[in-house]
């Protein structure tokens, strides 16, 4: 009994036995939290621009389509300073003939598919205007093999992650911040890297336009 008190007790200190910048084992990492809806983390000031401003070394964006990031009125200039700073960052969404995405998207909306394919247009077109303004930093991949399952902005340090709903729209799915200790941060970006190798095909680097 005296174990149990000692191990839960919240000045017990649980030191991990490998790796110094892993949580103990079960852990969810310094600063874990869930927000029952997208909407709530927003009302927390936990914005996905803010996290990705604060990127030091890479930032990775995982979507249905991120058009929605092309509609913050400071965004362009979010890109500008992380590209400034010699960040790389990496974007991926979903293809617009994946045969995975009708599947994906909830049929009860009239004419969904059509619409979303729209939106991956609109937004695969934005992202090419920020790579080939801003340089080589910035690349864009479709997922043609594959699922995206979330939506996810992650630097080097922290992320935000929202895995889609079927039943809900985006703003009401629930929402997780953490941190690069937590074993679901280290789980989804490795399969960040997994989609961006299986999708090389579908990428593109653009070039930095030519001096006029």
């Amino acid at each position: 009994m005296r174990s149990i008190v000692e191990v839960t007790s919240p000045d017990m200190r649980h030191d991990v036995p490998f790796k110094s910048n892993l949580s103990p084992l079960g852990g969810m990492g310094e600063g874990f939290r869930i927000f029952p809806r997208y909407a709530d983390a927003l009302q927390e000031g936990q914005v996905p621009i803010k996290l990705f401003r604060s990127t030091e070394r890479r930032a990775k964006l995982t979507g249905i389509s991120l058009l929605s990031w092309h509609f913050y009125a400071d965004f362009k200039e979010a890109v500008a300073e992380v590209i400034q700073r010699s960040c790389r960052v990496q974007v991926l969404i979903m293809h617009e003939e994946n045969p995975a995405l009708p599947e994906m998207l909830n049929d009860s909306v009239s004419d969904q598919v059509r619409k979303v394919r729209d939106e991956i247009g609109q937004s695969w077109d934005a992202w090419q205007q920020i790579a080939t303004d801003g340089g080589r930093a910035v690349e864009v991949r479709k997922v043609s093999r594959g699922v995206i399952y979330q939506q996810l902005i992650m630097n080097e340090a922290r992320m935000l992650y929202s895995p889609y709903r079927f039943s809900v729209g985006s703003p009401k799915s629930n929402t997780i911040q953490t941190d690069r200790t937590s074993p679901l941060y280290m789980s989804l970006d490795e399969k960040f890297d997994a989609l961006w190798q299986r999708n090389e095909e579908q990428g593109r680097q653009l070039k930095r336009k030519p001096a006029a």
